[in-house]
């Protein structure tokens, strides 16, 4: 019985090795994959060493996503929904939400987003118009323009355009345009970025916009007055003296009709973050910004109108501070977006929405939206804390070891281990807690998935702030 039960592993083992024989050496050269541009907002790959190597012949591919990519992978879109609906509560027509709270770090903020559906990554094409919210955007691009040529909010410009002479300083304009949302300051700080260095070099997704473009004129046509024509601008501060000269555009856009200005809600929320949080995000994820600009942005965002305040406030039980910009077409749409901070537990939200509004220019919109933003927020101020944040990878070092499962190939394993030995390490894939650990986590096994990315993260707590991040993704070859 022993002998035909060896028989049979035997003959079971060499008709394996007859239908599975080992990889030989190709005679072809192997085809080179392209080489996709780096983002400098994106981290470097994952190193060898850090993937555990997995063998050239499993499909299994490892490496990062883009901060927007991520986002839209760990943002919650159920839970506000559900959440309304289970407090009775309609939002108005055309309503848009996203909303973030946010999570202080020693070395950077971390993030729980939130949409209402999919509709803080839908387009605004044909869904609703930005208005005076992107504004900020347009400020940000013109010093980003200014940084190129050494210059700050504080250099003195002047040129003239179809609406006659400019001269005076560029921190003057951005704040006519935020604060007083005044159309000519908004197409002058457009002027002076320039429409291609605006969209092809700032408004990027490599620098974190892969679908926003601005190239609307807010004031009225005069003289065939077109944002696609930049004069001679010349410009003074202190020792610096010079002209940036004339500049045409003739790009156009696919999705984004000519003379449209194009955007989702996480975008532009992605904006104000990065200025009134300037100093909690990391080096490369910051805008070329002088610390006197950064300042003064927030200055100018706080002093800006807004109708979120009293809703926010009550919301939350206490005064706050509302950082914003908002814009209204009167009939059409009305857009917010803001960073909202609790003056008594300092605790912080980010949030940027848009309704439809009312054919006359009344009060009723403006409630609407205040009630929006105050059960947005009521709902996040309520929510545990305790679920997968949006970071960058950081804080203490954490090893996320991958491997394919051989000979099948078509599962990983995935394990996360630390050095450090006090608190757990919490691994999550995509958005499901996946496994808890001291210093590691036990190995789990996975299908590896055919069309889109695993996101891997892992994350390490000290009393609710998070010490530690390290994130990848897991994806067919």
């Amino acid at each position: 019985m022993v002998a035909r039960s060896r028989l049979i592993s035997l003959l079971f083992c060499t008709l394996w090795w007859s239908c599975n024989p080992s990889p030989q050496p190709s005679t072809r050269t192997p085809l080179q994959r392209p080489v996709r541009p780096t983002s400098p907002l994106a981290k470097s790959p994952v190193s060898a060493a850090d993937a555990g190597s997995p063998p050239p012949f499993v499909p299994l591919e490892l490496g990062t996503l883009s901060w927007n990519e991520q986002a839209q992978l760990l943002c919650d879109r159920t839970t506000l929904g559900l959440a309304f609906a289970e407090r009775g509560y309609t939002p108005p027509r055309g309503a848009h939400v996203i909303a973030a709270r946010v999570l202080p770090g020693p070395d950077q903020s971390a993030y729980l987003y939130y949409s209402l559906g999919d509709t803080g990554f839908a387009y605004s094409v044909d869904r609703y118009w930005p208005a005076s919210t992107i504004k900020l955007l347009a400020a940000l691009a013109a010093l980003n323009t200014m940084s190129e040529y050494g210059l700050s909010g504080d250099a003195t410009v002047s040129f003239t355009d179809a609406h006659g002479r400019y001269g005076g300083r560029i921190d003057t304009l951005y704040r006519n345009a935020i604060i007083r949302s005044n159309n000519l300051a908004y197409d002058r700080l457009m002027l002076i970025a320039g429409i291609d260095a605006l969209n092809d070099r700032f408004l990027t997704a490599a620098n974190g916009f892969p679908r926003t473009v601005l190239q609307r004129a807010y004031t009225p046509s005069v003289n065939n007055h077109s944002l696609r024509r930049s004069p001679t601008i010349r410009y003074r501060q202190g020792d610096k003296e010079g002209e940036i000269l004339a500049r045409q555009s003739h790009q156009h856009y696919r999705d984004c009709p000519d003379e449209g200005n194009c955007i989702t809600l996480f975008e532009l929320l992605e904006g104000l973050r990065r200025v009134v949080l300037h100093d909690e995000i990391p080096q490369a994820d910051r805008f070329a910004l002088d610390r006197r600009d950064v300042k003064r942005l927030k200055e100018v965002l706080l002093e800006a109108p807004n109708k979120l305040e009293p809703g926010v406030a009550k919301a939350l039980g206490h005064p706050v501070l509302v950082y914003n910009k908002a814009g209204r077409v009167p009939g059409a749409d009305f857009n917010d977006h803001a960073l909202i901070v609790d003056t008594v537990t300092r605790d912080r939200f980010l949030i940027a929405l848009s309704i439809a509004d009312r054919p006359v220019n009344d009060k009723a919109t403006h409630i609407k939206l205040m009630r929006l933003a105050r059960r947005t927020i009521e709902v996040l101020a309520q929510l545990p804390t305790d679920r997968v944040a949006l970071r960058r990878n950081g804080g203490l070092d954490i090893t996320l070891d991958v491997h394919p499962v051989t000979p099948i190939g078509d599962h990983y394993t995935v394990k996360a281990t630390t050095a450090d030995n006090e608190w757990p390490i919490r691994l999550f894939r995509n958005q499901q807690l996946i496994g808890t650990g001291v210093t590691d986590t036990q190995r789990l096994i996975f299908p590896i998935p055919q069309k889109k990315s695993d996101l891997l993260v892992a994350q390490i707590e000290r009393e609710g702030v998070i010490v530690g991040y390290r994130a990848l993704t897991v994806k067919s070859r």
